[in-house]
């Protein structure tokens, strides 16, 4: 059973918190078993009743959505209207995706989760607005069940939007609403400072003072080294950055 959780790159300290939420089937259904499952045509004609709920109460409405939202092959706006406008799937569903209509791994890092939302920015909200909470099990790196993101996703595929956090600029007229498509390229204070050869309170300035851009996830300050740059490109210097410190990480 261990294997299949590795297969799907989930930490091992993962299998105990996972099993207390999915009990085990979704392992040996959705990764050892070598039987195809039976197409599932409508309301539980052969999901049966003992599966229910593992998804955190997911209804059959909202992964016919999510299905055909995927289906429709959606184009980045950098809107909440990339969401929007796909027909739900009105086909026959495999119980595999009844259960898991993108397929994702049961625990997902932040960087896959970035991928299923397509935007950092996006990301952000959605943990501070807490659609996305973590598994409390991992306190320096959030991992996030598939539950949680099929269900945040499923209320934008709604038309819900998540608020702006605190740390956000005012939006403004003609911006993306949420941002650029992208990968998930942030790191935390101290790391990033590391990449960018200056010390912690050097960059943690340059954020009080919104010189340099970052997300939020919690507590912790996330950067974006080719967002970070290309700031100190654009912006004077200020008290802790010095025009030698700021030629420096631009060179």
């Amino acid at each position: 059973m261990e294997e299949a959780l590795f297969s799907v790159g989930c930490p091992p300290q993962a299998l105990a918190s996972h099993r207390q939420v999915h009990g085990r089937f979704s392992f040996a259904y959705g990764h050892e078993s070598t039987r195809a499952p039976p197409p599932c045509q409508s309301n539980s004609a052969w999901f049966p009743a003992s599966f229910s709920g593992i998804l955190g109460g997911m209804t059959e409405t909202e992964c016919r959505a999510i299905l055909g939202w995927k289906q429709g092959n959606p184009v980045w706006t950098g809107n909440y209207n990339y969401f929007h406008g796909k027909p739900p799937h009105d086909g026959v569903m495999t119980a595999i995706q009844r259960i898991s209509p993108l397929e994702l791994p049961p625990i997902l890092t932040v960087e896959e989760t970035c991928d299923v939302f397509g935007s950092p920015v996006l990301l952000s909200r959605l943990y501070s607005a807490d659609w996305l909470p973590s598994l409390a099990e991992f306190q320096e790196e959030p991992y996030f069940t598939s539950e949680v993101v099929y269900a945040a996703l499923a209320r934008l595929i709604k038309g819900e939007k998540p608020p702006r956090t605190a740390s956000e600029p005012p939006a403004t007229a003609g911006v993306p609403e949420i941002g650029e498509f992208a990968r998930w390229k942030h790191f935390k204070l101290a790391k990033a400072a590391e990449l960018l050869g200056i010390s912690r309170r050097t960059l943690s300035d340059a954020a009080e003072k919104g010189l340099v851009p970052f997300l939020t996830l919690g507590k912790h300050r996330l950067f974006n080294m080719d967002e970070v740059i290309d700031a100190l490109k654009k912006n004077a210097p200020s008290i802790r950055i010095t025009a030698a410190v700021r030629d420096s990480i631009i060179r």
